[in-house]
This record gives C-alpha cells, structure tokens and sequence, in this order.
C-alpha cells in the first residue's frame, strides 16, 4: 500500500466463500503477535516466513485502506495520481517535489515554488508580450524582469541575499531557470536552509507586488524578519505534547540540562538487499553512554518505517527503564511531520506512529526534537555496524569500539 510492501504469496490457497478467513484468526488473541503453529500449518514454509516477518502494530482496530498511497487514507487527488500511473503518463520525479512536500510551511508557499518552477507567474518580461507594461524590473527599472532577475539577479534580491549571508552560496554557478537553480539549491545546502530560501523567495514576491501594486518598498530587515517569524509560527504549529516546535540545527551533540537523559534513534535501509537495522543510544548530562542497542529488523520494510521503528524503540527503552525526563533525537524530519500530522494515516508506519503517540502521552516528560544528521552520527554508526551482526547487541557502559571514539569526542567536545 503506497509505500508500504506487500507480502505476495508463492502458493495458491482457497478461501472459503461463505465465511473468508480473516488475518486476525492467524494471530493470538488480544496479543500482537502471530500464532506461528497456526501459520505454518496453513501455509507453505517460504509463505509461512513471510507472513511472520510482517510487523503487527498493537494499538489499532482493522481498517480500511486506500492501496494507492502511503497514508492508506484516499483522496481525489491519490486517485487521479493512479489513473495517471495506470496509463503510464510520464511522472516528473524530481527530489524537489518531494522535498517541497514535506516541508513545514504554508501551502500556498509551496504553491508558488511550483509556480515559480513552471514559469507561471506574471513577471514583467511576460506581462509586456501581452501588451501589458513595459517588462522592466520594478525594482532596478534597467534590466527586462524574467524570474532569474526577479528572484536571484536583481541588485535588490542580492542585498537581501548579502543581508542573509547567502550570497556566495546562491551564486556558486550559471544555470537556464528557477527551477534547474532550486534544483542545484536542494543538492548543495542544508534542508533547513533550503526551506528558509523557499519561504525568502516567496516573501520577496510580495515585496515586489507592494512596490508594483502600492509603490511601498518593503526594508531589507522587516522582510527577512518576517521570514523568520512565518517558519517560527510554522515549528510552532508542528506541536503534539513531547514533540519538539524546534530542531538542532548544530552539527554536534549536545549535552542534555542536569536529570535529563538523552536518547539518538537512527535506523539504515538498503533497498537493493531490503535488509533494515537501527541504532538507539542513551546518554546522560556528562555525555556517558547508560544504554544503548542495536538490532536487525526481519520482515518488509522501508526506509520510513524502519526510521519509525528506531523512534518507537527509543521510546520503549526510556519507558521500560523508568526514566521521567528523556530527550529524544530524530534526524528524519518526514517522521516527525507524520508524528505531529492530524490527517488520517492508515499506513504501517502510521499505525506505528500511533503506538508511538501513545507513549508520549504517557510520558508527558519525554521529548522529541529533529536534529543534524551530523549530530546524530553515533546511532548512525550503530545502526550500520549492526548489519554485519547476526544478533541483536545490547550494552550499557560497555560501549560497541564502533562508536568508541565518536562517543567519547561528543562526551568532551559537546556543545
């Protein structure tokens, strides 16, 4: 179902017609768990294997699902985006819509980075082919107002852009259109910084329409602050009690306050070889490791779900050990975003995500925050070393030699 995979059987099995078998029968009652002799005795052994590497997720009723998107939940939209792939109409699969997609701020910003992407706007230089104004800058009144002029060109934009401090890495080389640059934005520069650009872009916009349309030309100083303060209302918008409105944006680690633990969750996937690990460490205010695990995840899934499972078991070991004031850091934002989201989310991760809900809830002392994945490189490395192991590793102050170094750098040189 959307992004989630789908267990496709090797044998051929006759189900009853006047009472279907249900999923529910082939697991133990009020338990989420599979009842592995009832399974096997049902189904084929490489069948049987498969359907007892699938996840149950404990806290949700059966529902309902909409197979052609990641929610599970349908909307016109999911539906025209699959008659479109049923007739196989070529997709734009450029990183940037995704990017643009889960990015936290207003649609209609989202909307004019499309528009801006597609030349759809009324800039000066189009206006003036249909006889409308003369197609000079507004701004500088020298050169013809294309896109590129109006958002990256103009002299006016560059001392936004100075003021910023973004000059020299907006400016790194020649590229044909808005989108080819946003394009080359997104590969070179960080998400957040990437997002601030979007959202500067789409003010810039309407200062260039209060000068056109009001003839007010907007300070340098009151247009970025009111970036600022839009993705500030946004962060603070992304808010569930123990997620945090705010990220890390330091490439280091942090020492969390006095009494306070801190836990890194990471997860690997390779999609190649399906294989899926995680790495989740917990360390106190001097930095020292108090626990810590790594582990394989056997069944099917994704890179998503397997970031879920990392947060989901992070959050178990804090509840099981008993720990009342925990930090937790994620560097998937797409997580996070699904985590805050009130839209429906029928998907395996989402029912993941609502067991996570849950603990939070009853743990109103734990904290979530995204963070930089460099600040997050010990559970990086953990979730990677595991691969090569055939068990699940668990540790305390016995620290695995893989992330020795790097615990012990983040213990003196945290920030």
């Amino acid at each position: 179902m959307g992004s989630d995979k789908v267990v496709d059987l090797q044998g051929s099995y006759l189900d009853g017609a006047i009472q279907p078998v249900s999923c529910g029968e082939f697991m133990i009652p009020r338990e989420p768990k599979w009842d592995k002799a009832k399974v096997r005795s049902v189904f084929f052994g490489v069948d049987a294997d498969l359907i007892l590497q699938c996840p149950i997720s404990p806290v949700q009723e059966d529902v309902i699902q909409w197979d052609h998107h990641s929610s599970g939940s349908y909307s016109t939209r999911s539906a025209y985006d699959w008659i479109q792939r049923s007739r196989n109409v070529e997709r734009d699969i450029s990183p940037l819509w995704k990017t643009l997609q889960k990015m936290n701020i207003r649609p209609k910003i989202k909307i004019f980075i499309w528009m801006l992407c597609f030349n759809a706007l009324p800039i000066g230089e189009k206006m003036a082919t249909a006889l409308i104004g003369h197609g000079l800058c507004p701004h500088c009144g020298i050169a013809g107002e294309s896109l590129m002029h109006a958002c990256r060109d103009c002299p006016a934009v560059k001392e936004i852009f100075y003021y910023c401090d973004l000059s020299r890495k907006l400016y790194a080389s020649n590229v044909l259109d808005c989108r080819q640059w946003l394009e080359l934005c997104l590969r070179h520069l960080d998400p957040d910084l990437f997002m601030f650009i979007c959202v500067l872009l789409w003010n810039m916009w309407n200062r260039r329409n209060t000068l056109v349309h009001k003839g007010i030309l907007i300070p340098v100083r009151a247009t970025v602050e009111y970036v600022q303060m839009l993705i500030s209302d946004c962060q603070s918008s992304w808010e569930l009690p123990g997620v945090g409105t705010s990220c890390n944006r330091s490439e280091r680690w942090c020492w969390p306050s006095e009494g306070v633990f801190k836990v890194n969750v990471d997860g690997a996937f390779f999609a190649d070889s399906g294989k899926a690990s995680i790495g989740v460490v917990a360390r106190d205010h001097f930095g020292l490791m108090i626990d810590g695990q790594a582990s394989i995840l056997h069944g099917t899934f994704t890179a998503e779900l397997t970031e879920v499972m990392a947060l989901l078991e992070g959050l178990k070991m804090a509840a099981l050990n008993g720990w009342s004031q925990v930090q937790f850091e994620c560097d998937s934002i797409g997580v996070l975003n699904r985590l805050v989201s009130q839209d429906e989310d029928r998907s395996i991760a989402g029912l993941f995500l609502t067991e996570a809900k849950q603990l939070l809830h009853n743990n109103p002392g734990f904290r979530i925050l995204h963070v930089n994945r460099k600040a997050n490189r010990v559970a990086h490395t953990l979730a990677h070393w595991i691969l090569d192991c055939n068990e699940p590793f668990y540790f305390a102050f016995d620290v695995p030699s893989c992330i020795e170094s790097d615990v012990l750098d983040d213990a003196i040189f945290g920030s």
